[in-house]
């Protein structure tokens, strides 16, 4: 169901727009950068999707999204994921992310649009595990600690299960891999897991993506029942696949029913609270009230 990264990018790249490529930018960066960028960065619009690179997943059959467009692209974060000592390095890893971030946003200032995408994942799961290793034939060149190999006019996907046949590429969507001397100890990508083939698709702009809904709140004073979270429920004048919740520092999936959403934050000492609800960008926000009952205190017959 999801789309590939370049289709996204064309469709949001405009006449004044610039690409930050983060080599090796996985979706699992995606927490962070939403929460920066709600936190952090509270006067600039985004919107996120998630797309599929080109497997094999290396830079090679991932760099045609910048042809012809303004764009700059920074590798530290490659280099650490093949390089870096684990689990030591991330650390690095996300303040490198959040470098990238404040890159990105700092070019808001000569562009309309800016998009932060990649051109793969990486697995560290693939180093981890390992999963089994088998033979390819003796004339096929096999790449990234086996994750594919390159061979015309065979076909691999009838003898290995995980297997993909890709014209003369043969990629393994699973741990398994090519049997190749060394040992990789890091991150590896080339292979068509979750991990390396997809990728965030983040555009930020200093004035809105998304038309924002009208949110009306059924009600903005809720009274919990006991031991029960409660249920703040909203209407929306346009339709979402999906929509979130952020209440201070916690995000929340919003569900749906018939002609309303509702989501269920947790409750701290405070009395007023501002849900800011976002789909792929925000769309707006709205308060609310928890009205706590009182409590009786045997002890002391209150």
């Amino acid at each position: 169901k999801l789309k590939p990264r370049n289709s996204y990018i064309n469709d949001a790249y405009i006449d004044n727009a610039f690409i930050y490529w983060v080599d090796a930018l996985g979706v699992e960066y995606l927490g962070l950068i939403q929460t920066l960028l709600d936190d952090k960065y509270k006067g600039i619009y985004y919107e996120i999707n998630i797309g599929y690179a080109e497997i094999p997943t290396v830079t090679e059959f991932n760099k045609d999204f910048v042809a012809g467009r303004k764009y700059d692209v920074t590798r530290t974060l490659d280099d650490l994921k093949h390089k870096g000592k684990y689990p030591d390095c991330i650390e690095e890893e996300l303040r490198l992310v959040e470098n990238a971030v404040k890159a990105a946003i700092q070019k808001l200032d000569m562009f309309d649009r800016v998009i932060i995408t990649s051109d793969h994942g990486a697995s560290r799961g693939a180093i981890l595990h390992k999963g089994q290793a088998y033979k390819s034939d003796d004339i096929a060149k096999v790449e990234r600690f086996g994750r594919y190999c390159i061979q015309a006019d065979t076909q691999y996907e009838n003898r290995y299960a995980g297997c993909i046949d890709k014209d003369e590429y043969h990629i393994f969507a699973s741990y398994d891999r090519f049997s190749i001397s060394g040992n990789e100890k890091s991150e590896i990508h080339g292979g068509a897991t979750l991990e390396e083939v997809l990728v965030p698709i983040i555009v930020l702009s200093k004035t809105s993506l998304e038309q924002k809904a009208i949110i009306t709140p059924i009600s903005t004073e809720i009274k919990p029942k006991a031991g029960e979270l409660p249920r703040v429920m909203f209407k929306v004048d346009k339709q979402f696949e999906e929509l979130f919740a952020m209440v201070g520092t916690k995000r929340y999936i919003c569900r749906r029913e018939t002609d309303y959403w509702y989501f269920e934050p947790e409750v701290s000492r405070q009395e007023r609270y501002v849900a800011k609800i976002s789909s792929k960008g925000n769309i707006g926000e709205f308060e609310y009230k928890i009205v706590k009952g009182r409590t009786d205190n045997k002890k002391f017959d209150i």
